[in-house]
């Protein structure tokens, strides 16, 4: 995978870029195991906010994103432990 844009690459059309680099990426990320969740929230988020900025709401990207599981500060740690246990 590429990480740095391609040469043709200009102020015109970057836009089109990124929505391509941000399909490579979720293809990646989409494979990793749970302890990666928070990449796939990340990619998740970006995907969303890039095709918000197009006037694209797509509800089902949108659901997708929030079923991804993130253990946060706030979340009860007994339900956490619990999640692990039957994850595994």
């Amino acid at each position: 995978m590429q990480h740095t844009p391609h040469t043709h690459v200009t102020y015109y059309n970057i836009s089109q870029h990124h929505s391509q680099y941000h399909k490579q990426l979720w293809k990646f990320v989409v494979g990793l195991s749970g302890g990666f969740n928070s990449y796939k929230v990340t990619v998740a988020y970006h995907q969303l906010s890039l095709a918000q900025s197009k006037g694209v709401y797509d509800n089902e990207r949108f659901m997708d994103y929030l079923a991804i599981p993130r253990y946060t500060s706030y979340t009860n740690p007994v339900w956490a432990n619990a999640q692990q246990h039957l994850a595994q």
